[in-house]
């Protein structure tokens, strides 16, 4: 289980989602990032909003 007690699919299906509706990326630009730059796009729109 991932942090909170999601599981690992429900954690990525979250960090895809947060990727769309809050940075506005596309599904195919989420699609094509690899989980760490997901992860490190989803921290710059948090630490400087873009």
């Amino acid at each position: 289980m991932a942090a909170g007690g999601a599981t690992f699919d429900e954690a990525v299906a979250d960090l895809v989602h947060l990727l769309i509706t809050r940075v506005r990326l596309t599904e195919r630009q989420v699609s094509e990032m690899s989980r760490h730059e997901a992860v490190a796009r989803l921290q710059r729109f948090w630490l400087d909003g873009s």
